[in-house]
């Protein structure tokens, strides 16, 4: 998918927290009364939010990436940018990625897991796999110090030409 706008991108996201949060104070506007009814707060809460919180979270992530390269590489602000913000790209699709004419500058997953561990770690691993098979220039982005520790691991075991970056330590200053 184009990304023709980051600036409306973000808004948008922003609009969907709002309406994230607006959901879930809907939903525990009322004190439970008793276990059953607090359970049935916790199900519905869960499944009214838990994917589209990492839905929000990823998208987020995205746009920060493309910040960040944006800062990193200022030449790259005309390239032409695809993303992938609300669902897994197939195995030639990265989260985002760059292009100039044909070619990709580009490509680079995002993940907003906080710790490498279970699934979390076997994904990771087939993650940066796919987006060693990529074109240009490839980033793993993450935001824990944990993450990136264990992709940098994973990426010198396999011998890929991945660059990770945690955007938690890369935020500009804000005034």
């Amino acid at each position: 998918m184009k990304l023709l706008d980051i600036e409306a991108a973000k808004e948008k996201v922003f609009v969907d927290i709002n309406a994230y949060l607006a959901t879930v104070r809907l939903i525990v506007a009322a004190t439970p009364n008793n276990l059953e009814s607090g359970i049935q707060t916790l199900a519905l809460m869960r499944k009214s939010s838990s994917e589209e919180l990492n839905q929000i979270q990823h998208e987020y992530g995205a746009l920060m990436s493309i910040d960040w390269l944006l800062r990193r590489s200022p030449e790259v602000a005309s390239a032409d940018w695809d993303w992938h913000p609300r669902q897994t790209g197939d195995f030639s699709e990265p989260d985002v990625r760059a292009s100039a004419g044909n070619k990709t500058i580009i490509s680079a997953e995002i993940t907003t897991s906080e710790l490498p561990q279970g699934v979390i770690d076997s994904r990771m691993a087939k993650t940066l796999a796919k987006l060693a098979t990529m074109d240009g220039e490839r980033f793993y982005f993450v935001l824990t110090h944990k993450m990136a520790q264990r992709a940098r691991t994973k990426i010198s075991k396999s011998n890929f030409a991945i660059e990770v970056v945690n955007l938690n330590d890369t935020a500009p200053a804000t005034a």
